[in-house]
């Protein structure tokens, strides 16, 4: 039994003094105590929650089982593997093709707008220790993916960085 479960129905009668355990005192008593009933039970569910949240790290084991628990209707488990080591870096231009000479300045009057070619995730992925693979129904959902980026940032170290794909 855990400390904090309270039957506070059967507490109630216990604490009565024998000569006034009438049905009639015990169920008024009862419904006295109902607000506090109510709040004990959000304080025991508040609880199970941080327990929960300090049973589970950044670890790659507890990571997976925190994304399989939040995501139970899935075709597949998520995966945590480590980045590969040889990653390719997207550039926009290479200096050998395009010396700094001739690139175009925009103007203001030209029309000419800039078009960026590479993203942020390829551009860390040489120091991004792990890849999160994400079962294909969630990494195509936003919602959804905005809540397993949410989950990851939540669990994982600060100095790690998190790249998402499809399995």
């Amino acid at each position: 039994m855990r400390l904090y479960q309270i039957n506070y129905k059967k507490l109630v009668a216990l604490l009565l003094p024998t000569v006034l355990r009438k049905s009639l005192i015990v169920v008024l008593l009862q419904c006295a105590t109902t607000g506090v009933r109510m709040r004990h039970s959000d304080f025991t569910k508040e609880r199970d929650k941080h327990l929960y949240r300090i049973r589970h790290t950044g670890q790659v084991c507890y990571l997976r089982a925190v994304l399989n628990d939040a995501f139970p209707d899935r075709t597949c488990d998520f995966q945590i593997e480590d980045s590969p080591s040889t990653s390719e870096l997207v550039y926009a231009m290479s200096e050998i093709e395009f010396p700094y000479d001739q690139l175009r300045i925009p103007s203001e009057e030209s029309d000419y707008t800039p078009v960026h070619v590479w993203s942020e995730d390829y551009i860390l992925i040489e120091t991004t220790p792990f890849v999160v693979g994400c079962p294909p129904e969630v990494f195509a959902d936003t919602d959804s993916m905005n809540r397993v980026r949410y989950l990851v940032n939540r669990y994982k170290l600060l100095s790690k960085k998190a790249v998402y794909s499809s399995i």
